[in-house]
């Protein structure tokens, strides 16, 4: 009945290191947790929906996840909101959804500087800068985050000569 043991024990188990449970049972877990207001798990749940890892996809249950929370102080459901509606765009106003990426970048969250670099990398609510997109880039994957790391790898490689020898970036 532990949220963090349910979280735990779901996670593990969909990452194939533990067979007791069946994927319904993680997801029942998770579930549980959720109702037990466990942040990671919501947050969790917003991926699975998001993604359609276990569920079927519905970017409305994603948000709804997200929302909740996002309402219980999570900094990153809010990033997490903020970069689907930036990536998802098509004409609206997103210079809210930019101020909030921007703000908890300079608060130090990886996830939220990655995103930025993203949106810099392809003019996503704001003007294009590579360079721009290098360094939030770069900030990230000295912290750790794979994601900036391979963004960074391939954004060099896209400099670099078309031949073989001077790639780093494998994409399988």
């Amino acid at each position: 009945g532990d949220a963090n043991a349910m979280y735990a024990w779901a996670g593990i188990s969909a990452l194939g290191f533990d067979n007791q449970i069946s994927n319904h049972q993680a997801l029942d877990f998770l579930k549980n947790a959720v109702d037990k207001k466990h942040i990671p798990s919501m947050i969790e749940m917003g991926l699975l929906y998001s993604s359609g890892t276990l569920v079927q996809k519905n970017k409305q249950k994603a948000f709804e996840y997200w929302d909740m929370a996002k309402k219980l102080g999570s900094k990153e459901a809010a990033v997490r909101i903020a970069f689907s509606n930036v990536v998802d765009s098509a004409s609206k106003n997103i210079s809210d959804d930019i101020t909030i990426l921007e703000q908890i970048s300079d608060e130090g969250s990886v996830l939220a500087q990655t995103a930025l670099g993203f949106c810099y990398e392809k003019g996503f609510g704001v003007k294009e800068s590579k360079g721009m997109a290098i360094r939030l880039y770069r900030q990230a994957a000295q912290r750790g985050n794979e994601t900036a790391f391979n963004s960074l790898k391939r954004m060099y490689d896209e400099l670099r000569p078309g031949e073989d020898e001077f790639k780093i970036f494998d994409v399988n």
